[in-house]
């Protein structure tokens, strides 16, 4: 082996240890999110539907080990109104769709079971941050969301440009679901398409267990900006409630320092 491929090498070998333990950055976090940040100021959330039906007010989440006691929460009150809806979302962090991403979110409240009009979600990449497309895509809206559904399903969602609506992508039915289980969520997307969907119930830090991975590569990244965020919605009929969003993050892969020992061989040969 000559002098210049051991240099190079000795270099991939330093800069793959060093790949090892580099911390990945973080593109977004959302603490307490939309929550929290509503009363500092800082968040822009949308609310569509009743909105007269909804309140955010600085009182402790009931009781229990699932929630957020002391927290600010989201209370929701009867809607009057047959039919009628609430959602309040909060889509406002740009995300980087290259490399692989990793998203993850605690949300719990008050009992209440996921039934037809009741959802909450988690927008994980969306061309627009415009809730109204979320909620109801155009041709032009692409994107990809995961939501627990009614049905007890817990689904991983696309949107295609020109498709005019959500697919569903894969899926688990996860038997009877309620707000107040506590539901920390984990989805990682790899570079080359594919998903792996995770969950724990229980109180905010606990490990989210495998679901389902799928390979989608259907919704053309190559051009942006993309969004994330969070959202929940709850229809006429429900009962007083509070709820929340808590730990939003959203952080792509480590970087791939090996690049650095092809540059420093570059520079070498540039050298000579």
């Amino acid at each position: 082996m000559n002098r210049q491929m051991r240099l190079m090498v000795a270099a991939l070998a330093v800069c793959g240890g060093l790949a090892a333990w580099a911390p990945a950055a973080v593109i977004e976090t959302w603490e307490s999110a939309p929550l929290q940040t509503v009363f500092d100021g800082n968040a822009d959330c949308t609310w569509l539907g009743d909105i007269g039906a909804f309140a955010i007010e600085p009182a402790a989440w009931p009781g229990g080990a699932n929630v957020f006691a002391g927290e600010k929460a989201v209370r929701s009150y009867n809607i009057d109104s047959d039919g009628m809806y609430t959602i309040v979302t909060d889509v406002t962090g740009e995300v980087a769709p290259n490399g692989t991403i990793e998203w993850s979110l605690y949300t719990s409240g008050q009992s209440i079971a996921i039934q037809a009009g009741y959802w909450f979600e988690v927008v994980l990449l969306a061309n627009t941050a415009d809730v109204e497309t979320i909620h109801a895509p155009d041709e032009a809206f692409a994107g990809y969301k995961l939501a627990v559904r009614s049905g007890d399903y817990l689904t991983l969602y696309r949107a295609s440009a020109g498709q005019s609506g959500w697919a569903i992508v894969d899926e688990v039915l996860l038997g009877a679901v309620n707000v107040n289980s506590g539901w920390n969520f984990r989805v990682v997307r790899s570079a080359d398409g594919l998903w792996s969907v995770s969950h724990a119930n229980g109180v905010m830090g606990n490990e989210p267990v495998f679901d389902f991975a799928v390979t989608d590569t259907s919704v053309d990244l190559s051009a942006g900006p993309w969004y994330a965020g969070a959202s929940y919605r709850t229809k006429a009929g429900s009962h007083t409630q509070k709820f929340g969003f808590d730990n939003f993050r959203v952080v792509p892969e480590p970087a791939t320092l090996s690049l650095l020992a092809l540059g420093a061989l570059a520079l070498r040969r540039r050298r000579r």
